[in-house]
């Protein structure tokens, strides 16, 4: 189990939305004494899972480097379409000449060096092809290109998952064995894998598509990244499950990622147990969020332990603390 502390404050500007004209702004000196808080904070909570660092995760970095305008206000980051014509993806310069590339490689190569072996690194959150598609084109506009202009927005999405590929592999050669494995996630999940690589592969734009279009033209996109690494994972949301059959018949995927969805935005957990069972049975699977007390037995009876990395979302030490017990408890009571 991981106890992720959802109290932590992370660094954010004071002031209204500005535009982040330039890269430079963000600096790793910035975000020292968070990475600092949040690897005593692990330690101290001496979990089954150690604290895994990345360069800040709130900057949109695929967007970023492909061009999107990125903004900034006191607790969140975002990135603005600019795709008004497909002419203009003839004057898209290569992900990997974008200043945006190059602060990447800075803050993790940075990262890497003042963590010094105490935690593992990885990449931050990257987002997929049509994650970083939609963005560039405009959410609207990107579902309906799939009918209107289909060659078109398969090209977007090629450069999308070349883009992808080119910062991932930038990571990989960046990254040191922690205890003779490599971590991936962090924010919001995360893996370790002994003796490999690994990376998580994420497509929260599948919501809005089709599962047809996903499995012809999105899956082998993420196949191709997913080949970059050892061992990759997928992430999901409990609000957009029809990926799990598709994802379970692909070999790329050792193992599945669930975010159980709050209230409102997704179904609850006895409608989704039965997927959940179905993804343990053939895969391990990760699973995060937030569970009270009778979720969690619910999780222990149904799923047991075997295969599972049960990784909560709590408000601060005392509720991890809580939570460990309970889960602790709860999965030797029914295992």
């Amino acid at each position: 189990m991981t106890a992720i502390l959802r109290a932590i404050q992370t660094p954010a500007i004071q002031c209204e939305a500005f535009l982040f004209n330039t890269p430079p702004q963000v600096t790793l000196e910035q975000f020292l004494p968070d990475y600092q808080n949040l690897y005593e904070l692990h330690e101290r909570l001496n979990d089954d899972f150690f604290y895994v660092g990345a360069a800040y995760p709130g900057i949109p970095w695929m967007e970023a480097l492909m061009g999107c305008r990125v903004f900034a206000a006191e607790t969140s980051a975002w990135a603005t379409s600019f795709l008004s014509d497909y002419a203009q993806l003839n004057d898209l310069p290569p992900a990997n000449e974008s200043p945006w590339f190059r602060k990447l490689v800075e803050l993790t190569t940075g990262l890497v060096e003042w963590a010094d072996g105490r935690f593992p690194v990885n990449a931050p959150l990257l987002r997929g092809p049509a994650d970083i598609a939609a963005a560039i084109r405009g959410s609207d506009r990107f579902v309906i290109d799939f009918y209107d202009h289909p060659d078109k927005v398969n090209r977007l999405l090629d450069l999308c998952a070349q883009a992808r590929q080119q910062v991932m592999q930038a990571i990989l050669e960046i990254v040191k064995p922690f205890h003779g494995g490599y971590a991936a996630g962090g924010y919001p999940s995360k893996l370790w894998t002994p003796g490999k690589t690994c990376l998580y592969n994420q497509e929260d734009a599948a919501a809005v598509l089709s599962p047809r279009i996903f499995e012809r033209i999105l899956l082998p996109l993420e196949d191709s990244i997913a080949t970059q690494a050892d061992i990759a994972y997928f992430h999901l949301h409990s609000s957009c499950l029809y990926p799990v059959d598709i994802l379970l018949r692909d070999p790329n995927y050792a193992v599945l990622q669930v975010n159980y969805d709050h209230a409102g935005s997704g179904p609850r957990l006895p409608e989704i147990l039965p997927t959940l069972k179905k993804i343990i049975e053939q895969r391990p699977l990760i699973l995060w969020g937030e569970f009270t007390l009778d979720e969690m037995t619910q999780l222990a009876e149904t799923l047991g332990s075997r295969g599972l990395s049960f990784q909560p979302v709590v408000a601060n030490e005392q509720d991890a603390r809580s939570c460990r017990d309970a889960f602790l408890r709860l999965w030797r009571n029914n295992d």
